[in-house]
């Protein structure tokens, strides 16, 4: 059974116009997804069946994405950081890897768990 899904071309179109508009003012990008973009970054059958389509817009910033509950990182060819969280239902009370804070510097992201 098929399940995830696709963004439609009207998200496309606004996820662009956003994307356009945050490196005309020099914006840092953070993108947060249930279901992941980038293939190296988790198991292939949680991805955007279109993440494709979505890369090809969003070749900048940072995204972060669930649904693979194992989890996942990979930073792709353009320099975009993909990195999926794991699942709290697949964490123990002692872990803290389901959850955590972001900070963004001018430089990097660093994400505490």
């Amino acid at each position: 059974m098929p399940f995830n899904g696709a963004g439609s071309g009207e998200q496309l179109a606004w996820l662009k116009e956003h994307v356009d508009l945050s490196v005309s003012s020099r914006e840092k990008l953070l993108v947060f997804t249930h279901a992941p973009l980038c293939p190296d970054s988790c198991v292939p059958t949680t991805l955007v069946w279109n993440y494709d389509e979505v890369l090809a817009v969003l070749r900048r910033g940072s995204v972060a994405a669930g649904h693979d509950h194992a989890g996942g990182y990979n930073r792709d060819s353009y320099g975009t950081h993909h990195i999926t969280l794991p699942s709290p239902l697949h964490t123990t009370e002692e872990s803290l890897e389901a959850h955590g804070t972001v900070e963004v510097y001018d430089g990097h992201l660093k994400l505490n768990q």
